[in-house]
């Protein structure tokens, strides 16, 4: 029994079924799937007319806007998502609509929006290292302000003894904390995040770096500031993927709920420990032709340091790699050097591209791209003085370890063996079947993605699972596209 409805009533459905496909979102690199049936006809009468918004008198660019709703499959609430406009036939008095529930859904929400356009809040500024959300990491940058402002000695939220440096020789830019921008920008959309990702001490340490001032037009520090205004110029969507390529992540949303749960892709493969028993009839099955991988930083913005400095650590070849996976995200370059304003060597991210500051007439439009760092707390100089380091790496000034992981690809550290080398094995050794499956509305409701299930005495990570609703039958069987993890 299906049920279709809207904030304002129930629509009429033809008397025939539904075809739905339920996406693995940990599959998709480049996009980040979920829930969808396809196209079916709406009936044509004037409720439904009316609960759709009238979308046959609809005369604006892309078509009616998506529709809220809920679907009902033998009784209970499934999903929350949209009825997505795909045609409107007049003459046939034929309304064409899909539903879209879980990402998909979101999808439609965020397409097209820039973060930096979301109303996310504004926080005071102060002075100091450890404000909850936005860090104030020391940056070389002595492109900063090109010639609009010759005091300028080249480092951005300049520390020493004990305290942050102003005045026209310095610059103040917060770099918003990643896991509070991240919820927030979520939040707006009504989604609450949770996951094993997000509680890694390491991820808590994450910082997005800015190249925006706080500077008024008039001169002087601003004493608040739109954490939006901070965040690089890109779309949420856009931000999802890159975290996902970066840290190799996978998202998995519940509509009802709202919630955003990010969960790492390694353990998921790595001998899990509990699985589903599933019992069906193979269908066809495809050989691995995976050849490799290439894992490829490309942040948006230019750094002249890039012609200097080495940037091989942002590339990474697996295998043959025949297969990239590019990320729209980065890191920025370590120098360690003498600090320009002091008697004192220290080790500090460093970047050679314009900023933005409205005091010195360069805009406020960010043009460095999303690139991260760690925030490692204080941490010591040459002198014997403290300051907090911000770094991709895992080492400070002295070469003691102050962390786990690093930003960059390759070595012990890096993100290749903390976070993708189980995956990427799975990928490459993984043969796809499909199987006819017994499968009830209990299987359906209880469906996992990070859950193994074992059938034909194989464990297997399920990919795609494709169903018919009728709408006079309850759900019996499925059609499942799997993984094989071993």
């Amino acid at each position: 029994m299906i049920r279709l409805t809207t904030d304002d009533g129930q629509l009429q459905l033809p008397a025939d079924s539904l075809s739905i496909d339920v996406l693995n979102p940990y599959f998709e690199a480049d996009a980040i799937p979920g829930i969808s049936t396809q196209a079916f006809a709406l009936s044509w009468t004037r409720e439904n007319l009316r609960l759709l918004n009238f979308p046959h008198r609809y005369r604006g660019a892309g078509g009616p806007p998506a529709v809220p709703a809920y679907l009902y499959l033998d009784g209970p609430l499934w999903q929350r998502g949209a009825l997505v406009y795909r045609e409107c036939d007049e003459q046939r008095q034929k309304l064409t609509y899909n539903f879209a529930a879980a990402a998909t859904d979101l999808q439609t929400q965020i397409s097209g929006v820039n973060i930096r356009d979301l109303n996310l809040g504004s926080v005071p500024l102060v002075l100091t290292p450890t404000a909850a959300d936005y860090a104030l990491l020391p940056v070389r940058n002595s492109a900063f302000y090109g010639d609009k402002n010759t005091s300028f000695k080249g480092i951005v939220n300049h520390y020493r003894n004990g305290g942050y440096s102003t005045g026209a020789a310095f610059a103040i830019c917060p770099q918003p904390r990643l896991v509070p921008a991240l919820r927030k920008i979520m939040g707006y959309f009504g989604y609450t995040l949770t996951g094993a990702w997000l509680e890694q001490e390491e991820v808590q340490q994450l910082v997005i770096y800015s190249d925006r001032a706080a500077e008024l037009a008039g001169g002087g520090v601003d004493s608040e500031f739109k954490l939006a205004s901070y965040l690089p110029s890109m779309t949420v969507g856009e931000l999802l993927i890159a975290l996902q390529k970066l840290f190799c992540i996978g998202y998995v949303f519940d509509s009802k709920r709202k919630e955003m749960r990010l969960q790492p892709l390694g353990p998921v493969v790595s001998f899990p420990a509990t699985y589903i028993d599933r019992s069906g009839f193979k269908l066809k099955s495809k050989p691995n032709t995976t050849n490799g991988f290439t894992l490829q930083q490309s942040p948006e913005g230019d750094d002249e340091l890039d012609k200097t400095l080495d940037t091989g650590g942002r590339q990474m070849r697996v295998g043959a790699g025949a297969e990239t996976i590019e990320t729209k995200a980065g890191t920025l370059h370590m120098v360690q050097e003498q600090d320009p304003h002091g008697s004192r060597s220290w080790l500090v991210p460093a970047i050679e591209a314009k900023g933005a500051s409205l005091a010195y007439g360069l805009g406020e439009e960010s043009r460095c791209g999303l690139r991260l760092f760690y925030d490692r707390g204080l941490q010591p100089d040459s002198a014997g003085g403290q300051y907090p380091l911000g770094t991709s790496g895992t080492v400070n000034y002295n070469g003691a370890s102050v962390g786990e992981s690093s930003l960059l690809w390759d070595g012990p550290q890096g993100l290749y063996l903390r976070s993708y080398q189980a995956w990427l094995d799975f990928r490459s050794r993984a043969v796809e079947t499909e199987y006819e499956v017994t499968f009830s509305l209990g299987d359906l409701l209880a469906l996992e993605p990070s859950m193994p299930e074992m059938i034909d005495r194989h464990l297997q990570l399920w990919q795609k699972v494709s169903l018919t609703i009728d709408a006079q039958r309850k759900l019996a069987k499925a059609r499942i596209t799997y993984q094989e993890i071993l």
